[in-house]
């Protein structure tokens, strides 16, 4: 069998599985939309919830890039909250603003698994080169996610998000 068979093969399968996905999809808001349930109750203000919000709830059936929940997003964001009470001690919103900027760059460059330190150095060193003002083009340049900065930053084996 050629590759190009096998890849065929493969995509068979998984838009296979994708419409069995689907069809269960509607059968559980089939099953839901026929719960017959007490007025004010909870367990009715959950099957109109569930009815009312059927696209959003769906949205990862239709969207594979999509999680089933938020666990990553509340990871990511893990550290900014613990840090929040330091952010009690700057002295003007700029600084604060500044702080928050300082942990999404972190937190992005964890994302792309990137070796953090050496993705902050590369920052300092090529954003000085641009001056004051830098192009938009010259910003995209150095987001975690282009391959150049990927490739000089040298990724991390460890994904584990506890490391800053």
């Amino acid at each position: 069998m050629s590759k190009r068979d096998e890849v065929l093969k493969y995509m068979e399968k998984l838009c296979k599985i994708e419409k069995e996905l689907k069809e269960h999809n509607n059968d559980m808001f089939a099953y839901i939309s026929k719960i017959s349930a007490k007025q004010g109750s909870k367990l009715a203000d959950a099957v109109n919830y569930a009815l009312n919000h059927k696209s959003e709830l769906a949205t990862y059936l239709n969207h594979p890039e999509a999680d089933i929940d938020n666990n990553r997003a509340e990871r990511a964001i893990r550290h900014f909250t613990i840090a929040q009470k330091n952010f009690l001690f700057c002295d003007t919103e700029r600084g604060a603003e500044a702080s928050a900027m300082v942990f999404t760059i972190i937190e992005c460059a964890k994302l792309n698994n990137l070796d953090v330190f050496k993705y902050l150095k590369y920052l300092f060193e090529t954003l000085q080169k641009f001056g004051y003002a830098p192009t938009d083009e010259q910003i995209k340049s150095v987001l975690a996610w282009v391959e150049s900065v990927q490739n000089y930053c040298g990724a991390k084996c460890s994904t584990n998000s506890d490391e800053v």
